[in-house]
């Protein structure tokens, strides 16, 4: 649960620095928002903070 606090903190704070500015403020709100709606569900739902699974290559032929 910390990790994950801490990722989303660090997300925010990545991309307050990239999207600097009065400009970005909007960008920044909209992030600010999704990543606190995403923190929540983490919270709520551990499947989510697991993240997506992973997928294979489909450019590869299944095995036989």
């Amino acid at each position: 649960a910390r990790m994950a606090r801490e990722h989303h903190r660090s997300a925010m704070r990545y991309l307050s620095r990239r999207y600097p500015g009065w400009r970005w403020a909007p960008m920044r709100l909209l992030l600010r928002f999704g990543l606190t709606v995403r923190a929540a569900l983490a919270r709520l739902i551990p499947r989510i903070a697991q993240g997506a699974a992973p997928q294979g290559r489909r450019d590869r032929e299944p095995p036989l």
